[in-house]
């Protein structure tokens, strides 16, 4: 904004203040008075500390409206609001993304736990690799906080929190209808809408997504995917219930990386594809339930969630190293799953030596019904099947957690969990087939 000549930004700083004191003299219009000295003007402005403080790189939250001000290409990196995630993509826009924290190379998610609304996104014993994390479901509009965590020091989270974790949770209600649309180059546009009605005694929240992209390649990405929101819900974030049920599908194609020789030798274009038929298609969808109950003695948290999920993945990175032209060492990826969960938690205020402390215990369980293939192809034909397993992957976990504010900058957590896997496969090759039992404390 601009006052009397003076132009003052707002950013990131806890404050800004810009001071006229006595020493800054502005010179008056020649009036033969000689100059002027203004009084001091102090301008002060507090930071959104719902952002900023107490929160610290290594945990915080981010709320939807912080959210909203950071421009996004792909819906993943939504996340690199998280300080030190990037968040990047390879092999087409519907896959999951490529996370890097903390030194880490996180693949498309193995050591960052990343849920929504408590359901984990997370895939585990995937078909591409383990701990799949596909954002593409997530509609930005909707959330209302994103909560993060750096290393494996909280109770709470047990599987894939190695180097980190991101919380997401949407909104129940919007504060206004909403209606977007979005276009840009390279074929790029994005259709939003959005609504929430009171129903009874509760609210209705309906949302629907479509985004169309091609990207800069000589062979587009041709991607287009529909996302759909509904849920329901009664009461507040304290006392309160909902159910919500979600549907995403996309399908797209893909420019992997390709032979520098190639290129050099002009066989490709810098920007063509290896194989024009690489790409895939992945399909989503959920129903979950929450439900919060706050008394005077503690807090009750509990959640139930079932997710389906397919994905169907083209790659060919070989070109015609173990099969000659026209066969070419294409390949195929599936995963089809079911997954079923859920989570139950109980927090008492209390206090240790005078000082407020929370004491919480909780239980955790997911099971994974999940299909995996392997096959070899061409041109998205299959020529022979590699491998085809069926895995059973359940798991449960209990913990205790005692937090204790000691000063309004130190604290302490301490923590026990204990985990318990059961892990099953079926497959086609015999070595690869059994069952086991495990346990970490």
């Amino acid at each position: 904004m601009r006052r009397g000549g003076v132009e003052l930004w707002g950013g990131l700083a806890a404050s800004l203040i810009i001071s006229l004191g006595p020493t800054s003299a502005v010179q008056a219009q020649d009036t033969g008075e000689g100059p002027i000295t203004l009084p001091e003007v102090s301008v002060s402005s507090q930071a959104d500390r719902a952002f900023l403080a107490p929160d610290t790189a290594s945990q915080g939250v981010v709320t939807g409206e912080q959210i909203q001000q950071q421009p996004v290409y792909r819906v993943g990196e939504t996340l690199e609001v998280v300080p030190g995630l990037i968040v990047t993509q390879h092999s087409g826009e519907g896959k999951a993304n490529q996370y890097f924290l903390r030194g880490f190379n996180l693949d498309h998610g193995t050591d960052i736990d990343i849920s929504l609304d408590d359901m984990p996104v997370n895939m585990r014993t995937h078909g591409h690799g383990q701990g799949y994390a596909d954002l593409n479901f997530m509609i930005p509009e909707l959330i209302s906080t994103l909560r993060y965590s750096k290393g494996p020091y909280f109770p709470d989270l047990g599987d894939f929190d190695t180097a980190g974790a991101v919380q997401i949770n949407y909104v129940d209600t919007l504060p206004h209808d909403l209606a977007l649309v979005t276009a840009g180059t390279y074929l790029y546009y994005r259709g939003l809408g959005a609504l929430s009605r009171p129903i009874g005694v509760g609210n209705l929240l309906a949302a629907a997504e479509y985004v169309h992209a091609d990207g800069s390649w000589a062979f587009f990405d041709n991607y287009n995917k529909g996302n759909l929101v509904l849920n329901y819900s009664q009461g507040n974030p304290d006392n309160g219930f909902s159910f919500t049920g979600m549907y995403m599908n996309d399908a797209f194609h893909a420019t992997n990386q390709i032979p520098q020789r190639a290129v050099r030798e002009g066989l490709i274009c810098l920007y063509c594809p290896f194989d024009p038929t690489d790409g895939g298609s992945s399909e989503r969808y959920s129903f979950s339930a929450r439900y919060v109950a706050t008394s005077d003695t503690g807090q009750l948290n509990a959640n139930a969630y079932m997710i389906g999920y397919q994905l169907q993945l083209f790659n060919n990175f070989d070109g015609f190293v173990t099969f000659p032209p026209p066969i070419g060492d294409q390949f195929v990826q599936q995963d089809r799953r079911k997954i079923y969960g859920g989570n139950v938690s109980y927090m008492m205020p209390g206090k240790l030596f005078g000082f407020d402390a929370k004491n919480t215990i909780g239980f955790q369980t997911r099971t994974d019904d999940i299909r995996i293939d392997l096959a070899e192809t061409t041109g998205r034909v299959v020529r022979f099947t590699v491998r085809d397993d069926h895995v059973i992957e359940s798991s449960a976990g209990v913990y205790i957690e005692n937090r204790v504010q000691w000063a309004e900058k130190f604290r302490t957590m301490t923590g026990l969990r204990e985990d318990f896997y059961y892990g099953s496969d079926e497959s086609t090759l015999q070595a690869n087939s059994g069952k086991i039992v495990q346990a970490i404390t």
